[in-house]
């Protein structure tokens, strides 16, 4: 709880550590976000950059890690329907632009970045290896794969995706686990 307000604090009052801490806590997960509405991760990458160096350089102050990330989301979609309705003047063919999301779609990716957010975060906190092991897995590599692009015996592959599985159990929620692993 210190943390969270010594964070807070250090944002309203732009420390550079904050900044930092900011730009670790929201930056991938935003630009899913971005991503997921206009579908370029480049032009994602330069929306959240954008918002976050705003935001820095603005007089915002927030009383909360909520309302922090909610006007993070809200800059962040804002921006990005901004760039689709640039974009779509500045091409005389749109259609090869994306249409503009509507508020199901805002929500949906809304969901989807913070699902992503648990999850890294979740996988973070796992072991060195069991974690590099547990994000190629995600990715859709195989065990046998992964034990050759990492050069390790395929039991020690199966003992760390076990390993990880079982970590992961007890610190995602049931129902998140229960999505991500039910293949497994």
């Amino acid at each position: 709880m210190d943390d969270i307000k010594a964070f807070i604090t250090g944002v309203n009052s732009r420390q550079k550590k904050s900044f930092e801490q900011l730009f670790q806590l929201f930056y991938k997960e935003l630009v899913y976000f971005s991503g997921l509405l206009q579908k370029n991760s480049e032009d994602a990458e330069d929306v959240v950059t954008d918002v976050l160096i705003q935001l820095w350089e603005s007089k915002y102050t927030f009383d909360n890690v909520n309302y922090l990330r909610s006007f993070l989301y809200t800059a962040v979609k804002n921006k990005t329907i901004n760039k689709i309705h640039r974009d779509k003047k500045v091409s005389k063919d749109s259609s090869i632009f994306n249409v503009i999301p509507d508020n199901e779609t805002i929500i949906s990716s809304i969901v989807d970045a913070q699902v992503l957010s648990i999850i890294n975060y979740s996988i973070d906190q796992l072991p060195d290896e069991c974690g590099k092991i547990m994000r190629m897995i995600l990715e859709g590599y195989s065990c046998a794969e992964i034990a050759i692009k990492l050069n390790l015996a395929p039991s020690t592959v199966r003992a760390q995706k076990r390993r990880g599985i079982s970590i992961l159990r007890e610190k995602l929620p049931k129902d998140l686990f229960f999505i991500l692993f039910s293949h497994f």
